[in-house]
């Protein structure tokens, strides 16, 4: 993370921040985030992500003093002191402080990280990731909340193949994957599902450039289904459109991103440029 963020408002080095021990983030989990980028001083997509942190901390009970307008203050603050115009910005609302564990006591912590791109955004790309799969169904789906115990868990094995996330699968019904949503193209459609998952901004992008020149349906899929599909890929804010070559063992295809995958990771890149600034 850069040198400086902001807590509750203020601006603050990081390696100063913290957080007491008896806020119900740590102490139960309690709390939900956002994650968006900037790239050359522009926020693509910025009310979309502004309004999304809002309806999680409206969903989850949460609120903080500040309008969306006042946040983006703070990023461009941000901006100005860490001088990163290519960066990542994740907001994090937290539940606050507890006397019990249980009870909120006082008003929520907010906090802006400002970190490097870990993942570049590059137009087009010659290799497919894996992803491994997991029997999981993510509680409230719709909030982003910083609950990702399983996902953590499954780091090792994330490792052993090394993947780029993991699907979640649950009732012969494939959902999303951990930290992205997923796409499969069957018969020169795109499919995905409607309901139940993270309502992902990229995704919400993606969805808007297959409508326009390609075959596109919302639809629920087994996990045998994506095996058995032509393309498979997943789209987030950190990756993009990215292209999914295996699952484990079992390779999607041949193997090698397909034309639809690589079409939209490439209109999407276009997209950046002229997308709202949030300015």
């Amino acid at each position: 993370m850069y040198t400086y963020a902001i807590h509750n408002g203020s601006i603050v080095k990081t390696d100063a921040l913290y957080l007491h021990v008896s806020d119900l983030g740590l102490q139960r989990g309690y709390g939900v985030f956002d994650y968006f980028t900037m790239i050359e001083e522009r926020i693509p997509w910025a009310d979309d992500y502004l309004q999304r942190f809002y309806r999680s901390m409206e969903l989850g009970g949460l609120s903080i003093p500040y309008s969306p307008a006042e946040i983006l203050q703070m990023v461009r603050l941000l901006l100005k002191k860490n001088k990163a115009p290519n960066s990542g910005f994740k907001l994090i609302c937290t539940g606050g402080g507890s006397d019990d564990g249980y009870h909120s006591r006082q008003e929520c912590n907010f906090f802006i990280l400002h970190m490097p791109l870990f993942m570049q955004r590059t137009p087009t790309t010659d290799v497919g990731q894996p992803l491994i799969a997991a029997q999981y169904l993510r509680p409230l789906p719709e909030i982003k909340s910083l609950f990702y115990f399983h996902s953590v868990l499954m780091q090792n094995k994330l490792k052993q193949f090394k993947a780029i996330d993991i699907l979640y699968h649950y009732e012969d019904i494939v959902y999303e994957a951990s930290r992205s949503n997923i796409f499969i193209v069957q018969d020169n459609c795109i499919y995905t599902k409607e309901n139940n998952v993270l309502q992902g901004i990229t995704r919400k992008q993606v969805i808007e450039i297959a409508r326009k020149g390609y075959s596109f349906a919302y639809k629920n899929f087994s996990l045998e289904e994506l095996l058995q599909a032509d393309e498979v890929f997943i789209t987030s804010s950190a990756k993009g459109v990215m292209p999914i070559a295996q699952i484990e063992n079992v390779r999607i295809a041949d193997g090698k991103p397909g034309e639809i995958s690589l079409s939209l990771k490439k209109d999407l890149y276009r997209s950046y440029s002229i997308s709202d600034d949030g300015r």
